[in-house]
């Protein structure tokens, strides 16, 4: 069963989609942030402000939205791709790897075992 809360997120992340299509990026990301405020624990939400920052050019404020995702949702290729992406965009090299190294060994991933050489990985 699907709770107002619930529709209420899914409705605001559609808007912002529609947003973004209509070509109002920054629009998109303000409707982001606020609701992000009423709905912190949506790793999907974070996810999406994450790509929207890396799309206007704020790659700090994306690599902080993707590791919200990250944590609430420590499986998720998607979020944890992105964190990568936008750390190494950074130039955080070993933030970057270590975030992937991390993915791997939670989500059991062996996909991306060849950028490690196929070594036993470790996340410190």
């Amino acid at each position: 069963m699907t709770s107002n809360k619930d529709v209420g997120l899914h409705s605001g992340l559609q808007q912002a989609i529609d947003l973004y299509h209509a070509g109002r990026l920054g629009d998109a990301i303000k409707l982001l942030q606020k609701l992000g405020k009423a709905f912190p624990e949506s790793a999907k939400l974070w996810g999406y402000l994450g790509f929207l920052n890396r799309e206007a050019d704020q790659p700090v404020a994306a690599a902080r939205c993707f590791r919200n995702a990250v944590e609430l949702s420590p499986k998720s290729e998607r979020a944890s791709l992105g964190l990568f992406f936008t750390l190494w965009r950074l130039k955080k090299f070993d933030a970057a790897l270590k975030e992937m190294a991390r993915f791997v060994l939670v989500a059991n991933s062996k996909a991306y075992l060849p950028l490690f050489g196929g070594a036993a990985l470790e996340v410190a």
